[in-house]
């Protein structure tokens, strides 16, 4: 999963392993070559909404708490949390 505005950089990668990675960065942005079938897509397909959560495909990202949010792959692993 990554986290990337339109101006070309990636702010955060996250993977399945628990592992992330800061940016700013110029990798893994989804904003590259919207032409090309790699870019934004505009389907909400893969994306479930639920109490406090928003799931995109493999991702959870919930509130934990009121002062915790995490960000968590489906196979348990917790990539970050936020305070």
């Amino acid at each position: 999963l990554s986290i990337s505005s339109d101006n070309a950089l990636t702010s955060q990668i996250f993977r399945d392993t628990g592992s992330t990675y800061p940016g700013p960065r110029s990798d893994y942005n989804g904003w590259e070559d919207v032409d090309s079938h790699t870019g934004p897509t505009y389907s909400v397909e893969g994306v479930t909404f639920g109490d406090y959560a928003v799931q995109i495909r493999d991702w959870r990202i919930r509130q934990i708490d009121p002062t915790h949010l995490s960000v968590t792959h489906k196979n348990g692993n917790v990539a970050r949390i936020y305070r």
